[in-house]
């Protein structure tokens, strides 16, 4: 089904109709004025004040042929909106000729020509206006369109300045919504192939769906990408049935609000004749804030960021957070195969313990045959046995074992106001620490030889670990030697991710007793540009770096990044990213 545009449809119908009326007109004339050139040519010889000039072609007294209107057509100096030929013709006294041979070929009668253009002009217009239907794409069933030849009525808007990716038109007639450009969207969904009809009887298809979200409380999904479209369009009435809402129509502008609590999450102002969407800060709540350089997000996107989350538990996570599109696909994830599958699963312990930092289970992983940018060839994992809270330390050998671990029980001490009582490890050397366990009370348990299912809790935590950063670096295109970067982001998600041992809640919720804060995720290895730093900086000097994000630094409001040209690794709080754009 297609609906055109009421003020293109309007014009070309007026000048196919201005068409018509000529033709018919010409053929009413030759048969109605052939019967009157006889008498109209014997009163000529008698007739007084103007000569003896006779149009040859419409057999007119007062004109001749080279400047017959009916041959020629009206010059543009007569074409007025007049209701008769008085006011329609308009003379400076010059031509007072043709105005005469005018006002007796019409007499008083109005002059039926619809818009007074002459055929030049009038073909040029035809042309011009078929030109621009076929330009301008019609999307499914009834979407209409708006030409871009035509003017704002209200003169306070161009439609020309419509064309962006951020105004979004409100439309009755439309069924579906439509997006004209991706330059402002960060990740999109293939669809299969949707047909839409054009007003000149092509067809296009449309092969991609997104949502918008505009801010935590207004959204519109499967939205369709149509890149011959010109304008941004919602369905009023497709929104209307997703959100549950109602829209409120005024002379000015059109409200959104919610059905359930009365309450506007929208609005929308009248500019030249059309409803613009407008989107104000305050809807957006503190705590879910949407990244202000992503204008929309989905369950791709989200995928992505939270290291490839299993659907299950990208279900609870939106049950909790309701900024998170969690929508299954029948499409495989090929990142998830190749990073995280595996023949056999461990098998879960069976005891717990009764608060946190009662028991703690160390391990060592490594060496890796690329050392890290700092030259690291291993890791120090601690899981904590009651919340399953993980921390990593990363080493350039096995012998600062010893000194690590000291200093995480000072700190579990300091920070929590705790004591350790139990460490369970394997049987290295590195953690036989008899006198130091005894002078703090810690009880400390060992493994069987050859026996690391024993210490299954952390030999399982390298195995999710391992299984999270290698989805990040296959994703990004990461150089193996940020290995230990996209293994310290791996730990920072996987502790904000539900368990289901813990009740599908997550290990941060279980240890500070809140929810973590995930504002601040990005996808890792995206693009992002860093502003540079003002001291010694010129006028003309670039300001911004162009850097890949690698995480967050502990105590630091700030984002771990690094610069792609000199391969800097910094810290920049003032950072823009494009997280559907991998530079490596």
């Amino acid at each position: 089904m297609m609906l055109e545009n009421s003020s293109t449809s309007q014009a070309l119908s007026s000048v196919n109709s201005y068409d018509t009326r000529q033709r018919r007109r010409g053929r009413g004339f030759r048969g109605s004025q052939a019967g009157r050139s006889n008498t109209q040519g014997r009163m000529t010889s008698n007739s007084k004040g103007r000569g003896h000039k006779i149009c040859t072609f419409c057999q007119k007294i007062g004109h001749t042929e080279d400047v017959c209107y009916k041959k020629h057509g009206f010059p543009p100096s007569y074409s007025n909106t007049a209701t008769n030929i008085n006011s329609y013709i308009v003379s400076d006294g010059k031509n007072s000729e043709q105005d005469e041979g005018i006002k007796q070929e019409f007499g008083n009668e109005t002059p039926d020509i619809g818009l007074a253009f002459t055929h030049a002009q009038h073909n040029a217009l035809k042309a011009m206006i078929q030109e621009s239907m076929n330009q301008t794409v019609h999307t499914t069933n009834q979407i209409s369109m708006t030409s871009d030849a035509v003017a704002s009525s209200s003169g306070n808007i161009n439609l020309n300045n419509m064309h962006n990716s951020i105004t979004w038109i409100l439309d009755t007639g439309a069924t579906d919504h439509v997006c004209c450009t991706l330059a402002a969207f960060h990740n999109f969904k293939r669809i299969n192939p949707l047909t839409i009809s054009l007003p000149n009887g092509n067809k296009v298809a449309a092969k991609y769906s997104r949502t918008i979200i505009f801010s935590n409380i207004l959204y519109i999904s499967d939205v369709l990408y149509v890149p011959s479209f010109n304008f941004n369009l919602i369905s009023v009435s497709r929104h209307v049935k997703s959100l549950d809402c109602t829209l409120i129509f005024s002379n000015n502008h059109c409200e959104i609000q919610d059905k359930q609590s009365l309450r506007m999450i929208g609005a929308a102002e009248l500019k030249g004749g059309l409803y613009v969407l407008t989107v104000s800060s305050k809807h957006i709540t503190k705590g879910c804030q949407v990244n202000l350089f992503t204008s929309y997000d989905d369950a791709n996107l989200w995928h992505s960021r939270l290291g490839h989350l299993s659907h299950r538990k990208m279900q609870l996570m939106q049950s909790v957070f309701p900024i998170i599109k969690c929508v299954k696909t029948s499409d495989p994830c090929e990142i998830c195969h190749l990073a995280k599958q595996k023949r056999l699963p461990y098998d879960s312990s069976i005891t717990s313990s009764k608060k946190c930092f009662d028991l703690i289970h160390i391990d060592i992983w490594g060496p890796i045959s690329t050392p890290s940018t700092f030259g690291h060839k291993y890791f120090l994992t601690i899981v904590d046995d009651k919340s399953r809270f993980t921390w990593i330390f990363f080493m350039k050998q096995k012998s600062e074992t010893v000194l690590l671990v000291k200093k995480f029980v000072a700190y579990t001490e300091t920070q929590f106001e705790t004591k350790i009582k139990g460490i369970r490890t394997d049987n290295g050397q590195e953690f036989m620490l008899k006198d130091y366990y005894l002078e703090r009370g810690i009880e400390h348990q060992t493994t069987c030889v050859e026996t690391p299912q024993q210490n299954g809790i952390v030999e399982r935590k390298h195995q999710h670990i391992l299984g999270v950063a290698r989805s990040l670096v296959l994703q990004s295109n990461m150089p193996i030697c940020f290995w230990n970067f996209a293994v310290a982001y791996a730990v920072h998600l996987i502790n904000r991710q539900p368990s289901l041992y813990l009740n599908n809640k997550c290990p941060y919720e279980i240890l500070f007793n809140s929810l973590p804060d995930i504002s601040n995720l990005r996808t890792f290895g995206s693009l992002c540009f860093a502003s540079t730093l003002v001291n010694h900086r010129k006028k003309f000097d670039s300001r911004s770096r162009k850097c890949a994000f690698l995480g967050f630094k502990q105590g630091t409001k700030g984002f771990i990044l690094v610069d792609i040209n000199t391969n800097e690794i910094f810290i920049s709080r003032n950072t823009a990213f494009y997280e559907h754009i991998y530079p490596l």
